[in-house]
């Protein structure tokens, strides 16, 4: 509800003028405002999912014992006490206050309910792009809910045996964190497919040309030396009001970013090939999952909303919402510094 209530204990003997609602209050069940249940609830009417999904949800919610159960019990009242609710709707008793009913779906806060049947199936929606343990939960966490997500997400990672055979081992070199710019921070990936990776290829194919359309143009622009240092990069980049900055050839850690967007970018690619999806489905995915320690995607970041993708979520939230994860950002690139330079290599200058 939009209202913050605190509540405090007061003994008898100290209320010394008792106001009458304490004395006459009203026994038994009291049916909640119909008025107010239409307000708390308008915002999930339209629920953005295909037809079939939304029947799927609707007929195995209502076959479902457990969630059949929370339905009657939130229609009729909750029982007094856990030991009366049957045993299948007790993982939702200590969120029972925060469950509602919609459009024949059970509804915990903003995050559908999934009845057991469909668990594998929403399971594999939500790992379609193999983006392992941390971001399939922050990307579970936008949308659905049941009891033993976490445990269930954690366990289905670690038996995906492309996520196993594409999993990285190799030391890292100590981090060296670029200044973080107050704009454009959004970690956004794009992939372009190119006919070479020349440097007329990168920039006249429409590649750069084609990001900077949609996106503006930037200040820097940061990468490799092949092909970025090339004449005609630097060229194109005076072009458009750009400076090309590159990393240094002895210390790609230096370049980190854009060598953890390929390596992603690889992994992403090599396993959509290997589970027969296509790679653009999977990249939406991807840009619409939460930064690893952060609660937002590169789409709220870079669009201010997320956007919609095979998984089912609620209308309100799809509603564009500003975000500011400057300081989010700066903290966590201390964090991950300190920890990454603990175990890596030490690459001694001469």
């Amino acid at each position: 509800m939009k209202y913050q209530m605190k509540v405090e204990y007061l003994p008898g003997k100290y209320m010394h003028l008792a106001d009458l609602l304490s004395r006459n209050f009203q026994k038994g069940h009291v049916d909640d405002d119909p008025e107010m249940t239409h307000v708390v609830h308008e915002v999930t009417r339209s629920i953005p999912m295909s037809p079939d999904t939304k029947k799927d949800l609707e007929v195995e919610t209502a076959g479902d014992v457990g969630l059949a159960a929370v339905t009657q019990y939130y229609k009729k009242g909750w029982p007094q006490d856990r030991h009366q609710v049957i045993m299948e709707t007790r993982p939702y008793w200590q969120i029972r206050h925060d469950i509602f009913l919609e459009d024949k779906l059970v509804i915990f806060n903003d995050r559908i309910i999934v009845p057991v049947s469909l668990r594998p199936k929403v399971l594999n929606k939500l790992h379609a792009a193999h983006l392992g343990a941390e971001k399939t939960k922050a990307r579970a966490r936008q949308a659905v809910y049941w009891p033993g997500l976490t445990s269930d997400i954690e366990n289905m990672v670690k038996a995906c045996r492309i996520c196993e055979r594409n999993r990285p081992a190799n030391p890292e070199d100590p981090l060296q964190p670029h200044e973080i710019p107050m704009h454009r921070y959004e970690k956004w990936l794009e992939l372009k497919k190119l006919s070479s990776n020349s440097s007329a290829a990168v920039t006249a194919a429409a590649a750069l040309r084609q990001v900077f359309s949609t996106h503006g143009v930037p200040r820097i622009i940061f990468g490799d030396n092949n092909p970025l240092n090339s004449f005609e990069c630097r060229e194109f980049a005076a072009s458009i009001g750009s400076i090309i900055q590159t990393s240094s050839p002895e210390f790609p850690s230096s370049n980190g970013l854009a060598e953890k967007g390929v390596h992603i970018s690889k992994q992403l690619l090599t396993k959509s090939e290997e589970s027969g999806t296509h790679y653009l489905d999977d990249l939406r995915e991807y840009n619409n999952t939460p930064l690893s320690g952060m609660t937002v995607s590169p789409s709220q970041i870079l669009m201010s909303r997320i956007c919609r993708t095979g998984a089912p979520i609620l209308s309100k939230n799809l509603v564009p919402k500003i975000v500011d994860v400057h300081k989010d950002l700066k903290r966590l690139q201390q964090s991950y510094k300190a920890k990454h330079d603990k175990s890596s290599r030490v690459i001694n200058s001469l």
